[in-house]
Order: C-alpha cells, then sequence, then structure tokens
C-alpha cells in the first residue's frame, strides 16, 4: 500500500488528468474480467439463458476490456513521449466504456429475461 495520502495523489492528478486516465481504463480492464468470469459462470449454471444473446454479451464485455487495454498502452505511450493523449485515446476510452456498459445491460436484460 502506498505511504502517500489522498490529498497528496489528488495533487498530482489535478497536474496530470493522464494519471485519472490510466486508473479509470485500468478499472475497466479489470471489471471487464471479474464480468467475463461471472457471466461464463453463470452461463455454465443455466441452461435456460439464450445462448446467442450471451455470446453477444461476453462479446462485448471482452472488446471493452480490450479496448481499455489498448487505451492504457496509449497513455503510458503517450507519457514516455512527452504528448498530449490525441483523438485516438478518446475514441478508445470511449468504445471500451460503451462496448463494456452494453455487454452489462445485454447479460442484464438476458438474466432477467427482458429478450423473450
Amino acid at each position: 500500500m502506498s505511504e502517500e495520502t489522498t490529498p497528496q495523489i489528488l495533487e498530482r492528478a489535478k497536474d496530470d488528468v493522464s494519471l485519472l486516465e490510466y486508473d479509470y481504463l485500468k478499472h475497466i480492464s479489470t471489471l471487464s474480467l471479474v464480468t467475463l468470469g461471472g457471466v461464463l459462470t453463470l452461463a455454465q449454471s443455466n441452461n435456460d439463458l439464450s445462448k446467442q444473446n450471451m455470446i453477444v454479451a461476453v462479446v462485448l464485455v471482452a472488446i471493452g476490456g480490450a479496448f481499455a487495454l489498448g487505451g492504457i498502452d496509449l497513455v503510458i505511450s503517450a507519457k514516455k513521449k512527452g504528448k498530449a493523449l490525441g483523438w485516438m485515446f478518446r475514441w478508445t476510452r470511449t468504445c471500451a466504456t460503451g462496448a463494456f456498459g452494453t455487454g452489462i445491460g445485454v447479460f442484464l436484460g438476458i438474466f432477467l429475461d427482458i429478450f423473450s
């Protein structure tokens, strides 16, 4: 655990927004892995769920995680080069969030039996 207190970290983040972007995408990628594990576990334990819709949910969550990892790479590359985050990063972050959220929505729809 870091010995720095939260206010010191927040002060650094105010000066460098890429730290917040990195953390955000790190959390999205972690949530994608956890969600994939949960979705696949529930898919195996419940045979009543639609296989086609379940595949859509899994693919969307996986795409969200992949975009998040790509965004993390863009943050690291920009930081190493001393450049600002460009349009590609904003596009990647939006796709990561959108795909992950849509995948969660599809899964909840399947699980709550909205699509039948």
